[in-house]
């Protein structure tokens, strides 16, 4: 099960974020579209992997590994697919939109296996 108190302080700190960064991306055409954007699609893929670790955990090592070749795959093909959608469909800053993606799977992401680890979700 999705741990809804992590999904929520994801969105907290999400939204802080961006809301930090809207003034420097407000001057960009479409640049605060590309960060709404980037910041949803961060945070639908964050919450859908910390799902997917967690079914992972539950069936050992080989369904760990599973989980987690399963999940890069799909992020690969997901951040593909909003790159093109970003730029093809929208007025969206596609720079800010996928820097935004970049940004939130890199920080947050580590933040995701320390949560893990802090909740004994490992052992």
């Amino acid at each position: 099960m999705i741990d809804a108190r992590f999904a929520l302080l994801l969105a907290l700190t999400l939204g802080a974020a961006g809301a930090a960064a809207w003034p420097l991306v407000d001057r960009l055409p479409g640049g605060t579209a590309g960060l709404l954007a980037g910041l949803g699609f961060s945070w639908a893929s964050l919450v859908l992997g910390l799902a997917g670790l967690r079914w992972g955990l539950g069936r050992g090592p080989r369904g760990l590994v599973t989980a987690l070749l399963g999940a890069m795959a799909a992020r690969v093909m997901a951040i593909l697919a909003f790159a093109l959608v970003l730029a093809f469909a929208t007025s969206a800053h596609l720079a800010v939109g996928l820097l935004t993606v970049v940004a939130a799977h890199v920080v947050v992401g580590v933040a995701e296996i320390v949560y893990l680890k802090r909740t004994d979700a490992f052992e």
